[in-house]
């Protein structure tokens, strides 16, 4: 019988949801600027179809960001709990 090597333990245990999860954040500072951005512009615009255009962008800006603090969470979570595993 082998040994299981410490890297094999790591591919296991959830090695490299720190790195998932700082893309995350980043994805997360990105949709915040364009969504601040997006609700800049709808203050400044004047036409109704741009308002509306602008509406939904931002709409959708937000759900985006909805979803990848909700993913950003639960990797979060996981990993607190796959840390706490392996040190024990």
């Amino acid at each position: 019988m082998r040994e299981i090597s410490q890297h094999e333990v790591q591919m296991v245990s959830g090695a490299g949801l720190t790195e998932i999860i700082g893309g995350l954040t980043t994805a997360m500072d990105n949709v915040s600027t364009a969504l601040q951005t997006t609700v800049e512009s709808i203050s400044a615009a004047t036409d109704s179809w741009t308002i509306r255009g602008l509406t939904h962008k931002a709409l959708s800006l937000s759900r985006a960001y909805a979803k990848l603090s909700f993913l950003s969470s639960i990797l979060t979570s996981l990993n607190s709990t796959t840390d706490t595993t392996t040190t024990a």
